[in-house]
């Protein structure tokens, strides 16, 4: 699996482990509403536009998680990780 591979299965994770929380997860909706969206633009730049990867903000949806998310989610490992994920895949 190529660079590009692994971090668009990394976001591809991360958006199916938060389309299955639950209502009461303790996420809002728009919450879900706005890393669904930042995570599905990361995913159309790793397949479609990589050189416009390092002009993006890479913390967008970790600072999301970090401050407002229950730690204990799953979800918001995955999306941690993917952003990561993304930030090195920048740095090459």
């Amino acid at each position: 699996m190529t660079k590009t591979e692994t971090v668009a299965s990394k976001l591809r994770f991360a958006l199916q482990q938060i389309d299955s929380l639950p209502p009461d997860s303790g996420v809002t909706s728009e919450h879900l509403h706005f890393a669904r969206e930042t995570l599905t633009a990361y995913l159309k730049q790793v397949e479609n536009n990589i050189e416009s990867i390092p002009l993006s903000d890479l913390n967008r949806v970790s600072r999301l998680v970090i401050e407002y998310w229950p730690i204990s989610l799953p979800a918001g490992e995955a999306v941690i990780a993917a952003e990561q994920a993304m930030r090195k895949l920048a740095r090459k």
